[in-house]
């Protein structure tokens, strides 16, 4: 049975005349206020009679241990969300110190600039309160603090490098992000996911389950557009000229063969698809540099909220995807390129929609390639 608060008081002196420093100052730190000052008395008389206390028994030490596992969860943290701002990321950055911890919650584009920021002090307690939704909402993993830190001081420099301000909350906080960085940090995941096996996923699939149908535009598509759309002329109305043309491209270029192109007036197959859209964007360098650059970033960043998820699998094939889009002289020609650009003409057709129905004109939209969705 436990000992009641009388008796511990009682039990003092005993663990005095025993000169049991180790029992008093356990006491020291009891939640009852007359067991930890019977215990300081007690700590006190020993010090007086010359008995030595160790500075780890002390009670400033003892004091500050309890102080810390009173305080909970003291990790710096990070998560990164790609649903809630389509076409971006959301870092939240929890910094913990000495009085509480800032909670940093910014929206970073795929030309990695700084759409938004919010900095805000947290006590103790709210901190724990956000970490256990967190927990309750199955985010179990989070970012590695330091990848996540230097993530947002890579935003800050390259927009403030094109002549845009920060908050001067974020300026403040620059301090706490570390060294700044001297190019655009990679992703954390290579080294965790190479041996990891991919889904065994379609290029759609994998884009629609990686929020990818969700961008919005990320390069000027209306010069590409006329093109695509004389391509799909082509390809309906010479179906086997098109055929043996995008045959010798494929041969060159690994492109998808179109073999399964329909006769003039039936619906073109997916392979008669891809094949358009690779010869109407080939050498496109607007198309080009986004699928290297914002695009290949907003892969990145949905194979870690796969990650964050638990979805490895997903994560390597997106992931791969970005890699092979960076390195590619052509990406354009790579599979996953064409379903790119049929959910780019497809948030353009929605787009021209949109601003047509708020300017009052005709729900009536004239689209070039009504196939390219």
């Amino acid at each position: 049975m436990a000992e009641s608060p009388d008796q511990l008081v009682k039990s003092v002196p005993t663990l005095v005349k025993k000169q049991d420093v180790e029992a008093l100052a356990r006491l020291e730190v009891h939640v009852d206020k007359k067991i930890r000052k019977a215990a300081r008395r007690g700590l006190h008389q020993l010090r007086s009679r010359g008995v030595e206390v160790p500075e780890t028994q002390s009670s400033a030490w003892r004091a500050e241990a309890e102080m810390t596992s009173l305080r909970g969860d003291t990790q710096s943290t990070a998560l990164l969300d790609v649903v809630r701002y389509p076409g971006s990321s959301e870092f939240v950055l929890v910094d913990v110190h000495g009085n509480g911890s800032t909670l940093c919650a910014a929206v970073i584009s795929p030309h990695d600039r700084v759409l938004a920021c919010q900095i805000y002090g947290q006590t103790d307690g709210q901190r724990n309160r956000m970490f256990r939704s967190w927990e309750r909402s199955d985010r179990s993993r989070r970012l590695p603090i330091e990848w996540a830190r230097q993530r947002l001081h890579w935003a800050r420099q390259v927009t403030v490098a094109h002549g845009v301000a920060v908050s001067s909350s974020m300026d403040r906080m620059v301090a706490s992000l570390g060294d700044a960085p001297t190019e655009r940090p990679v992703c954390f995941l290579g080294d965790l996911l190479k041996d990891q096996v991919e889904l065994n996923l379609g290029a759609y699939e994998m884009l629609v389950r990686g929020q990818c149908l969700r961008w919005p535009l990320q390069f000027p598509i209306p010069p590409l557009l006329q093109r695509v759309g004389d391509e799909y002329v082509r390809a309906r109305k010479q179906p086997a000229d098109v055929a043996s043309e995008t045959s010798k491209a494929s041969d060159a270029s690994e492109a998808p063969d179109p073999s399964g192109a329909s006769e003039p007036g039936e619906p073109l197959s997916e392979e008669a698809h891809a094949a358009v859209l690779i010869r109407a964007s080939r050498g496109d360098e607007a198309f080009r540099k986004a699928l290297r650059g914002p695009m290949a970033n907003l892969l990145d960043d949905a194979a870690v909220a796969g990650w964050l998820r638990g979805e490895e699998g997903l994560a390597k094939l997106l992931l791969d995807a970005a890699s092979e889009l960076r390195a590619a002289d052509e990406p354009e020609l790579l599979p996953v390129a064409p379903r790119i650009l049929r959910f780019q003409v497809a948030m353009f057709a929605a787009e021209t929609r949109r601003q047509q129905a708020a300017a009052g004109g005709s729900d009536e939209t004239s689209e070039a390639t009504p196939e390219a969705g």
